[in-house]
């Protein structure tokens, strides 16, 4: 479990993952850029 948490952290924090919630508070399509 504590693996899982160090490793998945990074992908939290990724300009993806903060554009998903972002474009749905915006309500618009997300663009991805695979960062």
């Amino acid at each position: 479990l504590a693996m899982e948490a160090k490793f998945s952290a990074p992908v939290f924090q990724t300009e993806d993952a903060k554009e998903g919630p972002k474009a749905f508070m915006e309500k618009r399509e997300p663009v991805f850029k695979g960062r």
